[in-house]
């Protein structure tokens, strides 16, 4: 027998092996179900009301289609092996399902036979396929998601010792099948590690392992799509020389219940993917995606057949799941352009691309604000937008006639429009009515990772395309170099607008320079980043006091107090003068005491130096203390205890006693 044959003898008979081991295993075998404890509804309700945070969705609240819930530990429970090395096959039947099917989610363990009992095993790079068949008993393949790397978390539930996991994945197409069965089925794992599939109190107890009955039901949910209402309007534009009626540009406003994540965006129109796999922020379930009709300008669009996708993934497929939107409304935008010789133009809009994420940051949705403007105010609106939120988010003593729109047309020499530079009067304006607001200007070339921390500290941005100005709010770093901005503004300026204030995403290409996307700055470049920070002020030198005099190798306690004037938190720094530093130490409130102890282990004078930090960067000066230890015999030698410490056998040896 060659050497290859062998090596294929022994994989089969230690297949056999494990095979025979797991079925006999003690999870394959305790705690069998019991059909008199079948408490499904009481047994999903205490699961979902206790771990809601795991068995719910942590996006927008998606529809249950079809949900059979995990036994409890206390249950009669039991797991069931799927698995291909292991040879094992689980599936299940589900019935009734009314909306398509665009989410799985299962629950089970994930467990490593070491050939005498199961080990825990993490799932990381567990890969899973998953079969849809159609009914009955099960027939032929619907569907199937091979190469499937899911999400999962543990659940916090624990089965004689054992983790539970939630696993979830999207389908790359929802499934339209009312009837029929799914596997699941582990395929590899970079440790080795099987799929146990939990069993269920619910449903009808179908399931099979290997085709084989095994008297119960196995843990899994189906559900839709995000739940989401869309808008769809065709753009008539009023622009500064003229107006363009029935547009090429259509818009989509959605709303979501909730989102808590990043969602992913995708629109078809004619089979053409027009917005593929866009980043949606959880900064507001409201917001609006612009898009080519399709269309030449000038042409209606009463109606329109359209394909659209939420969901918490990217999809690697254009959607196809078409239906016809009635009613197409017409949509006003008027732009007229904030700063004057600067006039608004239309530029043609492409297909909106996003991609894979690499980086993102966005502030704070509650305290966001987006005002309705009239024309030509985006400068004094995107300003007063900004100050709303640095005012909230640092509890600074600004009334709302200091930073209002009005007041902002003050600050930037607002007439029907701003000149270019405003920005030098508005951090002039701040100065000399003392806001302790700063301004800083960016100019090309950008470093967008930059502004992205400035964003990242809770500063706020202003974006300046020429002839508009709005608020970053967001960003988005794409794997291929680009960005998306997250932007709030008003869309239809003036006394006749009317619910023009939308969040808008932005593709933005370093290399280029320009937008793409986004009512007023799409085709436009990058002209400006204007930064407003609040002006921190460092804390006060610490008060240092203890004991001046002292014995070496005694420990002492001293006290350190600083006032910072924002009342910002603070950190100490000490340097005790015999070469040791305690790094910063914190945080505490401003003006509390924080006390430290500290002995010298030589005699000698000490100058004890301390300076306070807060936490948005500001420094206090050095403040010293001088502490005066006596010199004479030492019987603390630290040096000799740390040595004892490493070799304790030096005083069995010595017979030395401490």
């Amino acid at each position: 027998m060659n050497k290859t044959s062998r090596e294929t003898m022994y994989k089969d008979i230690f297949v056999i092996l494990i095979s025979l081991a797991v079925i006999f295993s003690p999870l394959s075998v305790i705690a069998g179900f019991n059909p008199e404890s079948n408490n499904s509804a009481i047994i999903c309700d205490n699961i979902f009301k206790n771990f809601e945070s795991v068995f719910e969705s942590n996006i927008c609240n998606r529809d249950t289609l079809f949900s059979q819930c995990p036994y409890l530990p206390e249950e009669n429970w039991d797991f069931y092996t799927s698995d291909s090395y292991a040879g094992f096959l689980c599936i299940d039947d589900f019935t009734n399902v009314n909306e398509d099917i665009c989410n799985i989610q299962w629950w089970g363990l994930s467990l490593y036979w070491s050939g005498n009992n199961w080990l825990s095993c993490n799932p990381v790079e567990m890969e899973f396929e998953i079969v849809f068949y159609e009914s009955p008993s099960p027939g032929n393949e619907v569907y199937k998601l091979s190469n499937l790397y899911p999400t999962y978390t543990k659940t916090g539930l624990q089965y004689s010792g054992y983790d539970l996991y939630h696993f979830e994945t999207e389908l790359n197409s929802c499934l339209d099948m009312t009837d029929g069965w799914i596997s699941i089925q582990s395929t590899s794992s970079s440790n080795n590690c099987w799929f146990r599939w939990s069993g269920s109190p619910n449903n009808d107890n179908n399931a099979k392992e290997n085709g084989e009955p095994i008297g119960d039901s196995l843990a899994f949910r189906l559900t839709g799509g995000i739940n989401y209402e869309i808008e769809i309007g065709q753009i008539d534009f009023y622009l500064d020389d003229y107006i363009i009626y029935n547009s090429s540009w259509g818009t989509a406003s959605i709303t979501c219940e909730s989102i808590q994540d990043i969602l992913f965006f995708n629109l078809a129109i004619d089979e053409i993917w027009v917005v593929e796999n866009l980043p949606i922020l959880p900064i507001s379930n409201e917001f609006v995606i612009d898009f080519n009709l399709q269309v030449p300008n000038g042409e209606n669009v009463p109606n329109l057949e359209y394909a659209c996708k939420l969901t918490q993934e990217e999809i690697i497929e254009i959607p196809s799941n078409y239906e016809l939107y009635l009613d197409v409304k017409t949509v006003n935008v008027l732009m007229r352009s904030g700063e004057k010789d600067e006039n608004a133009i239309l530029f043609p809009l492409n297909e909106i691309v996003g991609g894979p994420i690499v980086d993102s940051v966005w502030l704070e949705p509650c305290s966001i604000f987006n005002q309705p403007q009239g024309k030509s105010e985006c400068v004094p609106a995107g300003i007063s937008n900004n100050l709303r939120y640095i005012r909230d988010q640092y509890d600074l003593n600004l009334d709302e006639s200091d930073i209002n729109i009005e007041t902002m047309k003050t600050a930037t020499n607002w007439d029907n429009g701003c000149t270019f530079g405003w920005w030098n009067k508005l951090e002039k304006y701040m100065k000399d009515n003392n806001y302790r607001i700063g301004t800083e200007v960016y100019s090309p070339p950008f470093d967008i990772d930059e502004i992205m921390q400035v964003l990242n500290l809770g500063n706020c941005v202003e974006i300046r395309a020429c002839g508009h100005v709005a608020a970053l709010i967001g960003i988005i770093k794409f794997s291929d170099g680009k960005y998306q901005f997250a932007i709030v503004h008003d869309t239809n300026q003036g006394p006749l607008g009317n619910g023009g204030e939308q969040l808008q995403f932005t593709i933005f290409d370093p290399v280029t320079g320009t937008f793409s996307g986004g009512k007023w700055i799409n085709g436009r470049q990058l002209s400006r980043f204007i930064v407003q920070y609040r002006i921190n002020e460092g804390p006060s030198d610490p008060d240092v006091d203890g004991p001046s005099n002292g014995k070496a190798g005694e420990n002492y306690t001293y006290t350190f107090v600083a006032v910072d004037p924002d009342d910002d938190n603070l950190y100490y720094e000490i340097d005790w003068g015999d070469g040791n530093i305690d790094p910063w130490d914190g945080p505490y409130p401003s003006n509390a005491i924080f006390t430290k102890s500290y002995n010298w282990i030589a005699g000698g004078t000490y100058i004890v130096s301390s300076r306070a930090k807060d936490n948005f960067g500001g420094f206090s000066n050095w403040s010293s203390f001088q502490v005066n230890i006596p010199r004479g015999k030492i019987h603390n030698h630290r040096f000799l205890f740390d040595i004892f410490a490493r070799f304790p056998f030096i005083l069995r040896i010595f017979d030395i006693t401490l």
